[in-house]
């Protein structure tokens, strides 16, 4: 039995993305017992034109959209109209964006085939937040793309650990590069933000948060110091545009910290493959 596997849309997106023209990760992909809601669909086809995706980018990614169709998942409506509620509740969660309903069709899936499953996002907040929904209802894991490929590797002969590295070293030129213009706007722009305020101590502080967790890549440090300026949005209106421009950035830099970690660790540890 193939085990259910349920994809967000970052994990999507951000697979395509660094996939080639013999879409090798998408055949992969598609050999899985693969899922989807419908909101994931949707945000899939939206978020095409919105990310920063090369042309090339986006002609392939649009091209293979389309055939995640096949795979949405409809929950049966008693169900779904109980549970969203009762997992807003107990998420303390507000949203009804493809993360939540891809949370809501894991759980229905779970309990229709009696397995658990795996569910693949990037959007790091949302794991922590979901994480123990998933650890008490024991629906499954929630893992990302750099698992997700890990995983394609070890349960395919001919994914070759250095193919494998390949994919996360082009992953990982998609999340640094983000985070490193973030970085150099940010220090350049600092200045000239204190030097306007001079006698705001407060404003010091918080923009010295920021940077004491991009130097460390302690990205719980980088959100509170965000939060702050986004909590008094009229006192820092172009703080808070500037950040509204880099709205990615922990999870570019969560992900570019995990992806260098697991290439170091392959170099040292190889991926287990049972022979055949």
């Amino acid at each position: 039995m193939k085990l259910p596997i349920v994809l967000d849309t970052c994990t999507i997106l951000n697979l395509l993305r660094i996939d080639e023209d013999d879409e090798f990760l998408y055949k992969k992909l598609i050999k899985l017992n693969i899922n989807i809601c419908q909101k994931v669909f949707e945000e899939a086809n939206k978020n095409i034109n919105t990310k920063h995706f090369s042309n090339s980018q986006k002609k392939y990614i649009s091209s293979h959209i389309p055939y995640f169709g096949t795979y949405i998942l409809t929950c049966d409506e008693r169900f779904e109209s109980e549970y969203k509620a009762k997992i807003k509740q107990f998420c303390n969660y507000k949203k009804e964006n493809g993360e939540f309903y891809s949370a809501l069709i894991s759980l229905y899936l779970c309990r229709d085939k009696n397995c658990r499953l795996y569910f693949y996002t990037d959007d790091h907040p949302a794991k922590n937040i979901f994480d123990s929904y998933f650890s008490y209802q024991q629906i499954g894991v929630i893992g990302d793309t750099i698992d997700l490929l890990v995983f394609l590797c070890w349960s395919n002969s001919d994914f070759k650990q250095h193919m494998l590295e390949k994919y996360l070293q082009n992953l990982l030129s998609e999340f640094a590069i983000p985070f490193k213009n973030f970085k150099d706007q940010f220090l350049k722009m600092k200045k000239e933000w204190i030097a306007r305020d001079v006698k705001n101590k407060r404003l010091y502080e918080e923009l010295n948060k920021i940077e004491e967790g991009i130097e460390k890549l302690d990205f719980e440090t980088i959100g509170i110091g965000i939060d702050y300026f986004k909590k008094d949005s009229k006192s820092y209106k172009e703080i808070n545009a500037f950040l509204d421009s880099y709205s990615d950035i922990n999870l570019s830099g969560y992900m570019a910290l995990k992806i260098k970690k697991t290439i170091i660790s392959l170099r040292k540890h190889s991926i287990y493959k049972m022979s055949c």
